[in-house]
């Protein structure tokens, strides 16, 4: 995300800024008219995607950029209804913003306002208009908002729930057919070696699966299925990369065996050329295994959407 704080030289900044087209993290609006509408519109998705910054003041046009002749007087107007709408939950959901993150700039005689808008934290998650989530909730996509579909809006709302971590999550319409069988006996195996007189061991799949908290029951709702775990751990590539799972997931292993270490990262993400995905069992068995024959605590680690990183830890 582009920061605008401490930043000295704003001129220089904004320079920088108007020779680039709107993108992933930049949205001109023009406030010729007034303060924008579609302003909340980027301001959610922005919350909800990395985050963003919104320069009011421009408009973007096929040929070009033009700057509105905002007054003084309409810049203090602006930002005076920025600060009550922003604090107002019938306009959005969420305050995310500081003092600094609102910067007035002129620029070559042109008043521009500059608004940093920050991620919102998964607890923070969804971010929307109005009092309708499933009506006003937007993710940024390349330089276009687009409006969150109700299953996205209700994975954000799951993983905003503090009181259950991400990774307990429940996956509607999984079943064992998107859990790797080979997958699972892996496990046994290494589970075995580790403690051979353990009863799980005795377990069938799906009583294992619950007692390591691959799948679980809300006692509160009865909802019970596979949990985000669960999948990571054992499932099958196109399950893990399906919507209702992680459909921007990959993996990469950090070698650890202390707790303490901090050597290279090792990257497994490409094989003839493509990208493959692996569980974390099938992943630790073709690779590590061949390395470190008699590891058994490892960590790992699995990516999702540039690099936003979650620890995972395994005692077999």
């Amino acid at each position: 995300m582009i920061e605008i704080r401490n930043i000295h030289d704003f001129n220089d900044f904004v320079e920088q800024l108007l020779s680039q087209n709107e993108s992933d993290d930049l949205e001109y609006k023009s406030a010729a008219g007034g303060f924008p509408g579609s302003f909340w519109d980027t301001y959610s998705a922005f919350a909800n995607s990395e985050g963003g910054v919104i320069i009011l003041g421009v408009a973007e046009k096929k040929n070009g950029l033009y700057l509105d002749k905002l007054s003084d007087e309409l810049i203090e107007k602006y930002r005076k209804d920025f600060w009550n709408n922003v604090n107002n939950t019938s306009t959005i959901s969420c305050n995310l913003m500081k003092t600094d993150d609102v910067k007035v700039v002129n620029y070559k005689g042109h008043n521009l306002m500059l608004f940093c808008i920050p991620r919102a934290r998964r607890e923070q998650r969804p971010v929307y208009r109005t009092t309708q989530p499933y009506n006003g909730t937007f993710k940024r996509n390349h330089e276009g908002d687009y409006k969150c579909t109700e299953r996205e809006v209700q994975r954000m709302f799951s993983d905003a729930n503090v009181s259950c971590s991400a990774d307990s999550r429940i996956l509607c319409g999984y079943d064992m057919n998107d859990i790797d069988k080979a997958s699972i006996n892996q496990y046994r195996q290494l589970f075995s070696i580790a403690k051979p007189d353990h009863p799980w061991l005795a377990l069938d799949d799906k009583d294992l699966l619950q007692k390591l908290g691959g799948y679980r029951k809300d006692r509160q709702t009865g909802e019970e299925g596979f949990t985000l775990a669960g999948l990571l751990m054992f499932g099958k590539g196109s399950s893990i990369t399906d919507n209702e799972c992680c459909p921007d997931f990959f993996l990469i292993f950090k070698k650890n065996l202390t707790l303490n270490y901090d050597g290279p990262i090792e990257l497994f993400l490409m094989e003839h050329g493509k990208q493959i995905y692996f569980n974390f069992i099938d992943k630790y068995c073709l690779a590590f295994k061949q390395f470190y024959p008699n590891l058994l605590f490892w960590k790992i680690i699995y990516v999702e959407k540039k690099l936003r990183l979650t620890s995972l830890f395994v005692r077999p």
